[in-house]
């Protein structure tokens, strides 16, 4: 364009301005500016430029076959003989000047598409660094103000709000004025929290504003809910009762129902622009979770992920800051890893539309909240061991057992010679000798919480709880080796001891009664 009529198509003092135009903006016909044009020459142009992608080139060999057609027509038709060789002179130079910007458009598109095709650099973290030394369980979730960290931790009468600087270094309790209480959100501006008795037996409870760094809490109206987040304004809140999600003024008037689910929802949490809210929902078979999301005035219920993973265990999601991101946990067990959605696609660039994994192995992180710059990630990172001990009555003390070793939920067998347990923190099953020798893994890696191992009489089986995907079932395996699944028990949660005689009882909890299977030899 600009070597046809010698002027930019689009300009302005800034990069900014410029890339306004190149969105915005029709430049004006090349043949307004030079009139000696050809038609065939602008319409390539003007085509090259087209707002509308379905418009514009597909393809530069589409752009090729244009420019040689033109070339063509140009070969073909003879120019007309003029009285000074300098008129054809610059007649030819005009020739060389509209190839030399085809060949730049050219140019131009190919690096565009390389430019859309190449998708935006993936996030990774860089570091881990502790800021909490003092050995007391935390739990999620994790809120932040900027400067500071709110979360929970356990008390002898129970969950405390509790408090760190986002850079580490001594905890500190909040006065919540309730001796168990639980956390939900933050306040935008960072001067208040949302709090509520929500691990209590209730379904729904009622609901607190909690001034920071002091102060009384106040009831949310008559508000009951199980969990709850502010918008990002400040003017609303989100809150799950039973089935539903409600929207509410932060006072508590002007409630209404915003959308009604399967099953609970929990973890809700808004877009930066208030426009979406995604949340977590448990699956009642087989204990799985799965994010969902919903527009804010109610419309556009969907599943996230709905293929990612079998059986899903996908929950706790938060966005980032500036919306690029939203970052979520999904594990297996005790073992869970943070992942991001890309949200934005950035000018010109490819969305990546797979999760990105941000922590690999057993990380065991939870709680995840981005940082308000959007630089850095606060989770909880657990690191559970157990040690297995025995009262001894002479000195009157615990003493380690069996080595010690991280395990839970023993099962001797008749003849006393051999024990089955769960590792801990795992949940895997071995067996081996009472000495600890011999030791074998019997359950596979991919079955979650492999829990109560009850042996046969005969000692040539264990029966024993747990969950393989996609489906919970109750299983029997020899000591050796997996022998074969028994008839489905989709919700069973433990098997009892092997009664006398052939048999063996398992409680299935989607059911009210005992059912008898047939052992397998």
């Amino acid at each position: 364009y600009q070597m046809a009529t010698g002027t930019p198509p689009f300009t302005g003092e800034t990069s900014a301005v410029i890339f306004d135009g190149i969105l915005r903006q029709t430049p004006l016909a090349p043949s307004h500016l030079n009139p000696k044009t050809p038609a065939d020459l602008e319409r390539i142009i003007c085509k090259a430029m087209e707002k509308d992608r379905e418009e514009r080139y597909q393809s530069a060999r589409d752009l090729l076959v244009d420019l040689k057609r033109l070339k063509r027509q140009s070969a073909s038709h003879p120019s007309i003989a003029v009285a000074r060789d300098g008129a054809a002179e610059s007649y030819r130079w005009l020739q060389l000047r509209w190839l030399a910007l085809l060949g730049l458009l050219v140019s131009v598109i190919v690096a565009l598409g390389f430019w859309y095709l190449v998708p935006l650099p993936t996030p990774k973290v860089l570091a881990y660094t502790p800021l909490t030394h003092d050995r007391v369980r935390k739990y999620p979730p994790i809120v932040t103000d900027g400067s500071r960290l709110y979360f929970m931790t356990q008390k002898k009468t129970g969950l405390t709000i509790t408090e760190v600087s986002n850079s580490g270094g001594e905890t500190a309790a909040i006065d919540s004025h309730f001796d168990d209480i639980q956390l939900a959100d933050i306040s935008p501006n960072g001067s208040e929290l949302l709090i509520g008795k929500f691990g209590s037996d209730a379904p729904d409870v009622p609901i607190y504003i909690l001034p920071l760094p002091a102060g009384l809490p106040r009831r949310v109206g008559d508000i009951l809910a199980h969990d709850a987040s502010w918008s990002p304004n400040g003017e609303q809140i989100v809150y799950a009762r039973g089935n539903e999600l409600f929207l509410a003024k932060t006072d508590g008037s002007e409630s209404r129902r915003l959308v009604t689910l399967a099953r609970p929802a929990s973890w809700p949490r808004w877009s930066p622009d208030g426009k979406v809210l995604r949340f977590t929902m448990g699956e009642s078979q087989d204990f799985s979770q799965t994010l969902w999301e919903v527009n804010s005035d109610g419309t556009g219920l969907r599943r996230l992920l709905p293929d990612w993973s079998n059986p899903p265990s996908e929950c706790c999601g938060n966005w980032t800051a500036d919306g690029n991101y939203f970052v979520f946990e999904s594990g297996r067990g005790l073992n869970s890893t943070l992942w991001a959605i890309q949200e934005k696609s950035g000018f010109l660039r490819r969305r990546n539309l797979e999760p990105i994994p941000l922590t690999t192995g057993q990380s065991n992180i939870s709680g995840s909240v981005p940082s308000r710059d959007g630089k850095r990630l606060f989770a909880i990172q657990g690191a559970p061991l157990g040690q297995l001990v025995r009262y001894d009555a002479r000195s009157q003390q615990f003493v380690p057992y069996f080595s010690g070793i991280s395990a839970i939920q023993l099962g001797f067998s008749k003849d006393g010679q051999w024990v089955a347990y769960t590792s801990y923190p795992d949940l895997t099953l071995w067996r081996s000798k009472v000495d600890g020798t011999e030791r074998l893994q019997l359950s596979p890696s991919s079955w979650v919480n492999a829990v109560h191992p009850q042996w046969s009489p005969d000692g040539k089986q264990i029966a024993f709880a747990g969950r393989m995907p996609p489906t919970r079932n109750c299983t029997s395996i020899s000591c050796r080796q997996m022998v074969e699944r028994l008839k489905k028990c989709p919700t069973a949660s433990a098997a009892n001891v092997f009664p006398p005689g052939r048999g063996m009882v398992l409680r299935c909890f989607s059911e009210t009664y005992l059912t008898l299977l047939p052992s397998i030899v």
